[in-house]
């Protein structure tokens, strides 16, 4: 590391008194090494430009070489390469845990680092329009869940021939005909919901419907065939001395 202009400055001001004039700040320049010094304090600020030598002194692997740059308030710590070609600042403010490159980019291990906070940012904006639309979401099924609090308040009621028809939510009005419960004399039909006539079985003769028919497909005759006749809900066989003349 080169530090001569630095030293030439040191070296002239030591060799003679420097009486700076009453002021806020003075200034002693050289080139690119400069001495400031602001009314009031008790110490200098040296400014120096630092030439890195191509190769850094090998050091033990278990030490390593550190280099000491303190930043104060109002005056960031920065190391400047002074490239005619792609110059580039590395700026540390003070109290910030923050390296701010300017003029140029950090990779790291083959890798840009400014791409990757670049895709980190896009992620970012990404989130905040998904929220976005997330929230409109949920704005918009509130307003359906108005809506739907709003005609639930309304009853669904089916039609119903010889019965009672079905109500509520059970009841889809686009199926037509649709019964809770039947009559007497009628029944639930298997398939459609409507309410079927009862018909009684009756071997020997023809069967109950309708109201006489308590239960549909229970033996219950109200007439018999020739040669028959009713006993009770029943048919039975008439003997022939039995026959009406």
């Amino acid at each position: 590391m080169k530090l001569s202009g630095l030293v030439l400055l040191l070296g002239a001001a030591c060799a003679e008194d420097v009486e700076l004039e009453a002021a806020l700040k003075q200034r002693i320049a050289l080139g690119a090494v400069t001495v400031d010094h602001d009314a009031g304090r008790a110490a200098v600020h040296v400014s120096s430009e630092v030439e890195f030598a191509e190769e850094l002194t090998p050091v033990p692997d278990d030490q390593s070489a550190v280099l000491s740059i303190e930043a104060e308030p109002g005056i960031p710590a920065r190391i400047v390469f002074a490239d005619d070609i792609a110059p580039m600042q590395i700026i540390k403010k003070h109290g910030e845990a923050t390296l701010w490159i300017e003029g140029g980019t950090l990779v790291a291990k083959g890798v840009d680092v400014a791409d990757c906070r670049n895709t980190v940012a896009e992620r970012d904006a990404t989130i905040i329009k998904q929220q976005a639309a997330i929230s409109k979401a949920i704005s918009e099924i509130e307003g359906h869940k108005a809506t739907i609090e709003y005609l639930m308040t309304f009853t669904r009621q089916c039609y119903c021939v010889h019965g009672v028809a079905l109500e509520g939510p059970a009841c889809n009005p686009d199926l037509g005909h649709r019964c809770a419960t039947c009559h007497a004399g009628y029944h639930l039909g298997a398939t459609n919901g409507e309410c079927v006539l009862n018909t009684c079985a009756c071997f020997h003769g023809f069967g109950s419907t309708g109201a006489q028919c308590a239960e549909h497909g229970t033996p219950h005759c109200k007439a018999c065939e020739a040669g028959y006749e009713l006993a009770g809900s029943a048919c039975q066989y008439k003997a022939p001395g039995n026959v009406k003349k």
